[in-house]
């Protein structure tokens, strides 16, 4: 009789290791653009604008390496690693500052999501 392995269209161990290595990245541009801020004119209101990128830029590229890892429904495997980012986002902030808007939290998820997503289309394509 030959065997039947079932394939989970979900990689958690993908997704786990995506999201640390998106939050690493995160992490190395934060402290890159810190010292831009401090030893260059570069004006501090432009602060929530790099955030924002840098967050969409390193769950794009930990999207990509989610769904090279799970081998299918990139998108899927995207997106969760882009909830999973936002979420571990939600409870740092909490831990540090104590509070975290609605309004915030529902903005960065969304950028987190449609990033991984968008990686995880293409990384399953790579």
């Amino acid at each position: 009789m030959a065997k039947v392995q079932r394939e989970s269209m979900i990689g958690v161990r993908g997704i786990i290791k995506a999201t640390v290595l998106g939050l690493i990245l995160s992490l190395v541009s934060f402290l890159i653009y810190a010292l831009v801020l401090a030893y260059t004119p570069v004006s501090e209101s432009t602060v929530p604008i790099f955030i924002s990128v840098i967050m969409a830029i390193s769950v794009f590229i930990a999207g990509i390496v989610a769904a090279k890892i799970a081998q299918n429904m990139g998108w899927l495997n995207g997106t969760l690693t882009g909830v999973c980012y936002a979420l571990v986002l939600l409870l740092l902030n909490a831990m540090v500052f104590g509070d975290m808007t609605a309004g915030l939290f529902l903005s960065n998820l969304a950028i987190c999501a449609v990033s991984g997503a968008l990686g995880g289309m293409i990384g399953i394509n790579l």
